[in-house]
């Protein structure tokens, strides 16, 4: 049991005391007689160590004091990260890709969001339980890691939902060899001993500024994502604004 800090140190100072007090009794205590070639009065000798042992107490407890605030600090560092996969969440996400499209307005450049879902993911934690269906979510999370550039953000929303964030897009048609390339690693086996699961990954894409506002770009990269699933999986799909009635 961890105790409060001011606890402690109230502890601290009362095992102190109580150890100066036992000294100063001992040494009220001793009645032999000092040898006049002494050092160090024998009588001083218990309070001496009861002093030092106070002192190693307050050291102990200001050190798991600090240990205790250290480890405090840990949450908020790790705030906005994933604990399943360990790759950003959604509100690192959200804060980069504001930053990214400030620097986009002030460049005239353009960024692309991919926001990409694992077809038949569902019936895996049905079937082979919850710990396989993480395990395997870490993997697709490593292969799609291996495939973004230095500058870009993978971050997983939830769920099998993960966003790529290109921080400075190309060509339509690269964007679509980019997808197509996630896609084909997402499809190979995903192997649990001897279990191997085969799923496909569909993919939606908006682009910034050609598709909105920053606030709107994530809601639009999901509009193309579900317009990718309704039309069969295992494909690219770029936002339009007849997706908005959708």
């Amino acid at each position: 049991h961890v105790k409060p800090a001011r606890t402690q140190h109230a502890l601290a100072c009362r095992l102190s005391g109580a150890a100066v007090a036992a000294a100063a009794l001992c040494a009220a205590s001793y009645r032999t007689p000092v040898p006049s070639t002494a050092l160090l009065d024998p009588a001083l000798l218990p309070m001496a160590a009861l002093v030092a042992l106070g002192g190693f107490l307050v050291t102990v407890l200001r050190q798991a004091r600090r240990q205790r605030l250290a480890q405090a600090t840990v949450p908020s560092v790790r705030a906005n990260v994933d604990p399943l996969t360990g790759l950003p969440d959604r509100a690192a996400l959200e804060a980069t890709l504001l930053k990214a499209t400030a620097v986009c307005d002030r460049e005239r450049r353009q960024l692309a969001l991919l926001t990409l879902n694992l077809d038949g993911f569902k019936p895996v934690n049905a079937t082979y339980g919850h710990a396989v269906g993480d395990q395997l979510l870490r993997q697709a999370g490593t292969r799609i890691r291996r495939l973004k550039k230095k500058g870009d953000l993978l971050a997983r929303l939830g769920g099998d939902e993960f966003v790529l964030l290109l921080d400075d897009s190309t060509t339509p048609a690269e964007l679509a060899r980019l997808a197509g390339r996630i896609i084909e690693i997402l499809a190979q086996p995903f192997r649990f001993g001897t279990r191997e699961i085969v799923l496909s990954c569909s993919i939606g894409v908006a682009l910034y500024p050609d598709h909105g506002a920053p606030e709107k770009l994530l809601a639009r990269s999901d509009a193309a994502l579900r317009a990718a699933k309704r039309a069969g999986g295992a494909r690219i799909s770029f936002y339009n604004a007849d997706m908005e009635a959708d």
